[in-house]
This record gives structure tokens, C-alpha cells and sequence, in this order.
């Protein structure tokens, strides 16, 4: 009798170690799952908040006249027939992390040193043009600021090239 007491002794102490093992396990699963949860949603957070202060920037920039026309559809024809004068065009979107990046210091550039206008092109919209706005402009990757100059079409290069310099400002 006193092996059988000890032998259900031991069976229910292995029982609640394994119980204790199992709830434990279940909590961390869920404080890992929701830590996981908390810092996706957090990057969904600052990726909108990236995406909204994008397109605020755009609007500011089309407010005080540095951006015209975001809408190449209309202009096609202009940009397909040579032009003497030099013109430029800047190819983003708001969902593009590289274009967050660099449209605030574009935007900067554009608001205090800079008089010429910029062509904007959404690449997330007109859609059905967009095979041929890649083709025409050799576009490999947004963000991509163009200048156009007769027949000539040079691409800023953010590594070598200085805004002040790309744009022939002289201060």
C-alpha cells in the first residue's frame, strides 16, 4: 500500500509539473505573440505616418508653385516632342521608403534655393501609361529626378551629384 501512495505521489507531481510546463508555455506564447503584434503594428504605424507626411510634402510643394502637373497623362505629348528649354521631372511614390527619404531633401532644395518648376509623376497612378513614362525616361527605380534639356535626359545621382549643381543654380 505505502508503494502505491508513493507511486500516485509521483504521478501527480510529474502531472503538475507538466500542467505548470504547458500553462507557462501558453503565457509566453501569447505575451511573445503580442510583443510580435505591438511591433508590426507599430512599423504599420511609421510606415502611414512616412506615407502621410509624403504626400503632405507633395501638396505643400504643389501649393507653392515648385510642383506642376503630378499628372504625366496629360502632358505625354510634351515630353515625347524636343524642347529647347530645360525642364525637370521627379518620379516618386508615397509608399516607397527611398522616396521618403530624399523628398524632404528635394522639398528643402525646392522651397529656399531653388526658381524652376518640377514636373511631379505619382508612379502609383496612370497606371496604363507607366510602361511607356519607363520606357521614355530609361527608369530603373524611384525615387528619380530627371533633367531634360533638348534631347539629353540626366539622372540625379544622390551619392555624386549636388542638388545646387544638377539644378545650374548659381549663388
Amino acid at each position: 500500500m505505502k508503494n502505491y501512495k508513493k507511486k500516485v505521489v509521483y504521478i501527480l507531481i510529474i502531472l503538475s509539473i507538466i500542467i505548470i510546463s504547458l500553462f507557462c508555455y501558453v503565457i509566453f506564447s501569447i505575451i511573445n505573440n503580442t510583443s510580435e503584434g505591438i511591433e508590426k503594428q507599430n512599423e504599420e504605424d511609421a510606415f502611414f505616418k512616412s506615407s502621410e507626411i509624403y504626400n503632405q510634402n507633395i501638396t505643400n510643394l504643389f501649393i507653392e508653385g515648385k510642383l506642376i502637373n503630378g499628372n504625366l497623362k496629360d502632358n505625354i505629348e510634351y515630353f515625347e516632342s524636343y524642347h529647347e528649354e530645360e525642364y525637370f521631372i521627379y518620379f516618386g511614390r508615397n509608399n516607397c521608403q527611398y522616396c521618403q527619404e530624399f523628398l524632404p531633401i528635394l522639398s528643402d532644395y525646392l522651397l529656399n534655393f531653388n526658381e524652376k518648376q518640377v514636373f511631379y509623376y505619382d508612379t502609383n497612378k496612370n497606371l496604363e501609361i507607366k510602361e511607356e513614362i519607363i520606357n521614355m525616361f530609361q527608369l530603373e527605380f524611384v525615387p528619380t529626378l530627371i533633367k531634360i534639356n533638348g534631347n539629353s535626359k540626366i539622372k540625379y545621382n544622390d551619392e555624386k551629384d549636388d542638388l545646387k549643381d544638377f539644378f545650374g543654380n548659381e549663388e
